[in-house]
């Protein structure tokens, strides 16, 4: 019996979430009032969002921080960091 103690110990250790994934590469998310906020994503705890060297843009100001944790009910959707061009 204690092989499958172990077993299935080893199993939820190598459980892995969706958030695992993107852990460790760069993100943009947008929150319900606008504001962009991307940085690199660093996990997601208790209902927040963690995102490491951070920039906020807002309506009228950019603020830089080294960590910075947002509320997953104030996030409107969020995304990997790609390429933006112009339509053409």
């Amino acid at each position: 019996m204690q092989k499958g103690k172990k077993g299935k110990a080893k199993e939820k250790e190598e459980a892995k979430t969706p958030y695992d994934l993107i852990k460790g590469m760069e993100v943009t998310f947008q929150l319900l009032r606008g504001t962009i906020i991307e940085g690199i994503f660093a996990g997601y705890h208790l209902g927040f969002f963690m995102v490491t060297n951070a920039e906020i843009k807002g309506k009228n100001n950019i603020c830089k921080t080294d960590l910075v944790f947002i509320h997953r009910n104030q996030v409107q959707h969020f995304h990997l960091k790609g390429e933006v061009k112009p339509k053409a």
